[in-house]
Formats: structure tokens, sequence, C-alpha cells
């Protein structure tokens, strides 16, 4: 009933357990997985270098916390397209505390992609009408600006002829 695939392994890297939805983004079913070695099962690559992620059961054993995967990480599966996905790692233990395997969950990262997308489309589309809206700003302001100088100009002549009758008056 999880929402995320998972493989477990045991301390020596192989393959222990893994659901449906794992079977299903690896290509894997769950009578070829078991007792196969993780990195057979579970083939990712890094989605700038293009080179194979290889050490992930060795990094959650050294470390001995769980940890998170790089956001551009890819799953190879036996068959189709490379998937995006998000993931991470941890160490299982028993009663003593002692590492006994190692659990890695995961997802489709394709929403998530697709989302931040979307949100750097937005972005992009708030900063245009940012820049379109200060240019008009800036055109207000200098008309305004020309507006003024001209009021300014064309008062200044009756403003004396007030100021000299008043003037007079005193």
């Amino acid at each position: 009933s999880l929402g995320d695939a998972v493989i477990a392994t045991d301390r020596h890297g192989v393959v222990t357990l893994i659901n449906t939805l794992a079977q299903r983004l690896t290509g894997w079913t769950e009578r070829e997985a078991i007792g196969r070695p993780f990195i057979d099962v579970f083939r990712v690559i890094d989605g700038e270098s293009r080179e194979p992620i290889l050490d992930l059961i060795e990094r959650a054993l050294l470390q001995g916390f769980s940890i998170g995967m790089d956001e551009n990480v890819f799953l190879q599966p036996r068959q189709g397209e490379e998937l995006l996905i998000d993931d991470s790692i941890a160490p299982v233990r028993n009663d003593a505390n002692e590492v006994t395997g190692v659990v890695i969950v995961f997802r489709d990262g394709t929403e998530r992609r697709l989302a931040d997308q979307a949100i750097d489309m937005l972005n992009q589309q708030l900063e245009h009408r940012v820049l379109e809206r200060t240019a008009e700003l800036e055109a207000a302001n200098e008309a305004l600006a020309a507006f003024s100088g001209s009021v300014s100009h064309d008062l200044r002549a009756p403003l004396r002829a007030v100021s000299g009758f008043s003037t007079m008056l005193c």
C-alpha cells in the first residue's frame, strides 16, 4: 500500500525485498530480483555526468544514516526509457543496533520535474511582465515630468502678473 518503490538488501548488497512499484519501475520481478546484487536491479546514473552510481550501499553503510540522492538521478530500467527519480537510502538496523542491510525508497520524479519546469516558465513570464510594467512606469514618469515642466513654464507669466499686482496693492 506504500506509494513509493522500495528495495531492501542485506549487508552485502543482495536484494532481499522489492515491492510491486519497484518491480514496475525497474522492470525486475520479485522472483528475478531476490538474491541478485542490488546494482543489477537498481541501475542509476548521474544526469549530468551520465556515469553509473555504484556506491549507494557503501555510502549508506558508511554514513550510518539516511541520505538523499541528488535531484538529477536517472533509473535505467531493464526495458524502456530512463526515468528521473527522487530517492533516499538508509541502513536497516536490528534490535542490537547492528546494520543488517539497506533500504532504498524511490519514486518517479517526472511530475516533480514537470512542476519545476512550469514554475520556471511562470517565473520567466513574471519577470517579463515586471520589465514591461517597469518600462510603462518609466514612460509615465517621463510624461509626468514633461507635463510638470510645461505647466510650470506656462504658469510662470500669470504668476508674475499676480505677484506684481499684489505688490502694488501693499
